[in-house]
């Protein structure tokens, strides 16, 4: 069983590009050599082991906790610079209620039946059915670990069955470490890796509580083993500064109404990986679609008939977006053909948030604005980034979902194919 997204060994690989707090980067392929492995209990060292269940059991007897801090990321590597941070404050009522608020961004909440998602700087919504009582991380609803994991992971575990089991059963080792002392307070330290060369986890746990106190992800060792140099930073930190558990809750406090002006988006923004829905897409003809770029030129697909063009669903807030957006401008780049049309469609986000983004990170790229998400919603985009190969013919040709580091040579060998394919 892997556990989802940054918990899996093989996703933290994938991490790096954490820049706005959001990840939806999930793997199931082992490398190379490796076996389809049972829970790696025997690699949990006996002194972690008891720190583990003291946890499991602390967050499974929680009835209620409010919780605050911040989190942080940092970046620093050839082509990626970047120092950011984001204030947060929540509270959880046993089993499933909670609300997550990050400061000037996103809402997360579920009164215990529904669950939402508001982005107060776009003014967009979606619900979505949220189930009772408690589960695997793996089988909540998709939007709640894609926010949680790397925004407020104490909350995951809250409202999580068994979150701790499932997270040491996806690394081949998990130690304690020595005691870490924060603010003249010791707090046991535990670290899950793969091995010297991999990404890891770190957690201080808090001894009287046995909540988390940081909760810290390392990926410079994993960009140095997928080949990337001169890597001085890949880091990612949620600091509870204010842990408060079996707190009180008032009356209500769970509910919540979208305002008036918010836009019901319905999960436009792709914020969960599904494997398989995109599939279907292949070998259909791809929906017209007529969109502005930034510099206010129309595209319509039905004009591009003909040609082979590629389309990568994004946005600034989603690190596998910003991991994979260079890959797809040098694809553009690198590209001679004029038959060949690169389009990367943002998802309803505002001119100046597109043009910073682009101009911090030097990339030149055609991009067009699918400012309520119809768009997307004609491509049936469920996850991003979502790069699909149209033909010469407008049919679809492939449809890859997500991001990994070797995917640029596997859209090439597409893109090549369809050049290959004749105009029907």
């Amino acid at each position: 069983m892997n556990f989802p997204l940054i918990f899996s060994r093989v996703s933290l690989s994938l991490c790096f590009a954490l820049v706005t707090f959001s990840l939806n980067a999930q793997s199931d392929q082992l490398p190379q050599g490796a076996e389809d492995s049972s829970p790696r209990r025997n690699d949990i060292d006996p002194a972690a082991h008891v720190v583990i269940q003291r946890m499991e059991k602390a967050y499974q007897n929680l009835k209620s906790a409010r919780l605050g801090g911040h989190v942080e990321i940092n970046l620093e590597f050839p082509g990626t610079s970047e120092t950011n941070s984001q204030s947060f404050n929540s509270s959880f009522e046993a089993p499933n209620k909670f609300r997550h608020e990050i400061t000037n961004g996103l809402t997360l909440g579920s009164d215990g039946d529904k669950g939402f998602v508001y982005d107060k700087k776009e003014k967009s919504y979606a619900r979505f059915d949220f189930p009772m009582g408690k589960l695997l991380v793996e089988n909540l609803p998709p939007l709640v670990p894609h926010i949680l994991q790397v925004r407020n992971p104490s909350l995951l575990f809250a409202i999580s069955k068994t979150p701790f089991t499932e997270l040491s059963h996806n690394f081949d080792e998990v130690t304690k470490m020595p005691d870490v002392k924060v603010n003249g307070t010791n707090y046991n330290a535990l670290r899950f890796g793969s091995g010297k060369e991999s990404g890891q986890i770190t957690m201080l746990v808090d001894q009287k509580t046995d909540l988390i106190r940081r909760f810290k992800v390392d990926f410079k060792p994993a960009l140095e083993e997928a080949g990337k140099k001169h890597v001085n930073a890949a880091m990612l930190l949620v600091d509870y500064e204010s842990v408060h558990p079996n707190a009180s809750v008032v009356d209500g406090e769970f509910d919540w109404t979208p305002p008036e002006e918010a836009i019901d988006i319905h999960e436009a923004a792709g914020a969960a990986r599904s494997e398989n829905a995109t599939t279907h897409l292949e070998g259909t003809m791809a929906p017209n679609f007529t969109l502005t770029s930034l510099d206010n030129k129309v595209v319509s697909l039905y004009e591009l008939r003909g040609k082979v063009v590629v389309l990568d669903f994004w946005a600034t807030w989603c690190p596998p977006c910003v991991a994979s957006l260079p890959k797809f401008a040098a694809l553009s780049k690198e590209e001679k053909d004029p038959g060949v049309q690169f389009f990367a469609i943002n998802l309803q986000e505002n001119r100046e948030t597109i043009q910073d983004f682009l101009e911090k990170r030097k990339l030149a790229l055609t991009v067009l604005r699918d400012q309520n998400g119809n768009t997307a919603k004609l491509f049936g985009v469920e996850s991003i980034p979502q790069t699909i190969i149209i033909g010469k013919d407008g049919v679809v040709t492939k449809v890859f979902s997500g991001f990994s580091p070797d995917m640029e040579p596997e859209i090439q060998n597409a893109i090549n194919d369809a050049k290959k394919a004749p105009k029907r």
